[in-house]
């Protein structure tokens, strides 16, 4: 992976090399990604071929970012649930040593990396748009979860992952079935599920009990996600 100098003084600067200690988020996106045009990168990138949000109405409140290059980082977290004030697109290939943590309740919001995602894990919630053309690798996990019909994980190319948990009304599509074991409504996925997230009494069974606070075999996100984050195992030992 060849990487570019990073400039910190320079707000507008669209080069990143690899900074293992960089927590990206609402705060500092603007010092490492510079804000591009959105009519014009929705030309360049494609980006309305995978993203449903009608993201240009907003291009006046909204900004879109552009980092050039490929990006190695220490985690990305969008916090600012009620609305995301960026669209972030990654020209390249996309390395998160810790997780991506984007949560949104607004209009909606787009990440979209032209090349390779890889995370330690992914988490989506809300109305999060995360758009892959290359390969997404989590070490761990993908949650996606309380989409509303509005979230949405498309893959272009392969999926692996530990487990995968998609809830109902979020959305995900994949180039192929992931290598994870995928925890989904089997009604809604397009692949068969290893196992159904709406049978609670298989859940109940088969799921670390910690994701069930509050009852049994109904799954936890936050729960979930813990564990994902400790790096333990999702499933009951």
């Amino acid at each position: 992976m060849t990487h570019t100098t990073i400039n910190h003084n320079t707000k507008t600067s669209n080069t990143m090399t690899t900074d293992k200690n960089l927590m990206l988020n609402e705060a500092n996106i603007e010092q490492y990604a510079k804000t591009v045009n959105t009519a014009e990168t929705d030309s360049q990138y494609s980006i309305s071929d995978n993203v449903n949000f009608p993201f240009t109405s907003f291009a006046g409140k909204q900004a879109t970012r552009l980092i050039e290059g490929d990006c190695h980082i220490k985690s990305l977290v969008v916090s600012k649930q009620d609305w995301c004030p960026f669209n972030l697109i990654v020209n390249g290939n996309l390395t998160v040593d810790e997780d991506i943590d984007w949560a949104e309740w607004g209009s909606g919001s787009f990440l979209v990396v032209t090349g390779n995602l890889h995370v330690r894990n992914l988490f989506m919630s809300g109305c999060p748009e995360v758009v892959v053309l290359g390969d997404l690798i989590a070490d761990n996990g993908i949650v996606g979860s309380r989409g509303d019909n509005g979230g949405m994980l498309t893959v272009l190319g392969r999926t692996k992952a530990q487990a995968m948990l998609c809830t109902t009304y979020f959305g995900m599509e994949f180039a192929s079935r992931p290598e994870a074991f995928i925890i989904a409504d089997s009604r809604d996925f397009k692949f068969d599920v290893d196992l159904d997230e709406t049978d609670y009494d298989m859940v109940a069974k088969a799921i670390d009990p910690v994701c069930f606070p509050e009852e049994e075999g109904i799954i936890e996100e936050d729960e979930f996600k813990d564990l994902l984050r400790e790096g333990k195992s999702v499933l009951k030992k």
